[in-house]
């Protein structure tokens, strides 16, 4: 699943990126797979460090 994920947002920026407009699921999943990622790296980043 992480590749396909990886792929599809990577199709989803190439797509807008020549000028196209990428369909609006694929768009929600790259903004829901983004949000879920920067979420993760965010709490890892609170959470580390001395306790």
């Amino acid at each position: 699943m992480k590749g396909a994920a990886i792929r599809s947002i990577g199709n989803t920026v190439v797509e807008r990126a020549i000028g196209q407009q990428p369909g609006r699921s694929r768009a929600m999943f790259a903004a829901v797979v983004a949000g879920a990622a920067t979420a993760a790296a965010t709490y890892k980043l609170l959470r580390s460090g001395d306790d």
